[in-house]
């Protein structure tokens, strides 16, 4: 059997991706029934292993070249994640496959690797840290109250959003269940609206209904998902604060119940087996 290794850029090792698709990931493969023998490590000490005959699964590599290093005798996996960017011109014909977390980004990028046919779709699973403290409980639901929780770059703001909701920036690992409602609109920026869903399934671990575009997150919220923005983003709002409560509300709560399931790492972590038992 081959041996599996996760490896990730050395300066990242403690940054948010690295730590739920490369480490969480690697904890429950070495638990699994499947006997896989994995190990993780830095990019820097794979190289200087020599690692060959191997298959590699690379956490969102940011710097493409060091990874070009690696020996081709190896069976390279991208975990691509938000750094669609990066693969826009790239050439990428040397890497084996790639992991994508959404289907519109795979069907978009499949090409640029050298066995498309094998890349596959991963939704991005809410962090397992969150079953820890306060984050074990759903938000409450005494009242509508919506927050945006991410950096504030990767949100479409206008004019007076800050008297709509509240915002946090930084610091809110603790938060998240402090508002029932989260708004996860990325930017007009064509390469912010390739990234991953993760506040959506960030928001389905703690109940809470998003604010989002018909876009992509349909694969996970589906086609009946009732707060889309179709008109403008504050009327949407307004309408998720109106039927607080009621059908569509409730509607909403149960999709997201089933999208928390969905994006588990418990459902996941099956999604990464079935990939390397293909492979090996």
């Amino acid at each position: 059997m081959k041996k599996i290794y996760i490896v990730y850029d050395d300066a990242e090792r403690n940054e948010g991706s690295v730590q739920i698709r490369g480490f969480q990931i690697y904890h429950k493969l070495k638990d699994s029934n499947y006997n896989f023998d994995i190990s993780i490590m830095p990019i820097s000490e794979a190289l200087e292993r020599n690692l060959k005959k191997s298959i590699i699964l690379c956490v969102k590599p940011k710097t493409y070249n060091v990874y070009r290093r690696l020996d081709s005798s190896n069976f390279i996996i991208f975990d691509v994640l938000d750094t669609i960017a990066k693969l826009e011109n790239a050439d990428l014909k040397q890497f084996s496959t790639a992991i994508f977390c959404s289907d519109k980004i795979r069907n978009r990028y499949a090409q640029k690797f050298k066995y498309p046919e094998l890349c596959t779709t991963i939704y991005h699973q809410w962090d397992e840290r969150f079953t820890e403290g306060l984050l074990l409980s759903d938000a409450k639901q005494e009242k509508f109250s919506i927050g945006y929780f991410g950096e504030q770059i990767k949100a479409k703001f206008y004019c007076g959003i800050e008297k709509d909701m509240s915002m946090y920036y930084q610091n809110y690992f603790d938060l998240l269940n402090k508002h029932n409602c989260h708004y996860v609109i990325k930017p007009d920026n064509f390469m912010r609206n390739y990234e991953p869903l993760t506040k959506i399934s960030t928001a389905a671990k703690v109940g809470a209904p998003v604010i989002t575009l018909p876009d992509h997150a349909t694969e996970l919220l589906g086609r009946n998902y009732p707060y889309y923005v179709n008109t403008t983003i504050k009327e949407t709002i307004a309408k998720a604060k109106e039927s607080f409560g009621g059908y569509e509300w409730n509607l909403a709560r149960q999709i997201m119940r089933d999208v928390k399931k969905r994006t588990s790492l418990s459902v996941i972590i099956k999604e990464y087996e079935n990939l390397f038992k293909g492979i090996l």
